[in-house]
């Protein structure tokens, strides 16, 4: 696959994933206002409070490789580019498992009781960094660094407008 392919299909997963943590931490923001938050442990809602700051965390590293692109590269596709994407991608990762146990955890809580729901909010977010990290680890081959096989050429400049406005798009939902 040639560079700007990886660059791009790269920027793309990780705006996917901007828009899917954009929801929950959209959810999460919302939960405060309810009326049955109240109702939740002291517990409950400090630790809702720390998956708001993880889940906030998680949005930041994903919007960082968009920023970079821009900011840094000036649009050009690089193999630091396509570096740092996949290192921010999977550092996002990490924020955001724990956010969705402890979403787990609130939601089991009130049904359940706190040592069930810890226990099921734990094994949730074991679960999913797992599944996003553990599988590929135990099949995966370990991969060669990526170094400079291909050349960096000048992104043309209909591609980095292209870019742009995708950038714009997931930044700016409904523009």
């Amino acid at each position: 696959m040639a560079l700007k392919d990886k660059v791009k299909t790269a920027l793309d997963e990780t705006r996917l994933l901007i828009l899917g943590s954009q929801i929950l931490f959209g959810f999460q923001l919302n939960s405060m206002f309810q009326e049955a938050f109240e109702e939740i442990s002291r517990v409950g809602r400090s630790l809702n409070a720390g998956g708001y700051f993880l889940m906030a965390t998680t949005v930041g590293l994903l919007i960082a490789p968009s920023m970079q692109h821009r900011l840094v590269e000036h649009g050009q596709d690089t193999q630091r580019m396509h570096r740092a994407t996949t290192v921010f991608a999977a550092l996002a990762l990490i924020p955001f498992a724990p956010s969705l146990g402890i979403s787990f955890y609130i939601v089991l809580e009130r049904h359940a009781g706190a040592g069930l729901a810890a226990a099921a909010g734990g094994a949730f977010s074991l679960a999913a960094l797992f599944f996003w990290f553990g599988i590929e680890r135990m099949i995966k081959p370990p991969e060669k660094k990526m170094g400079n096989d291909e050349d960096e050429k000048s992104t043309p400049l209909h591609t980095r407008i292209e870019q742009m406005l995708t950038e714009s798009r997931v930044m700016l939902p409904g523009a």
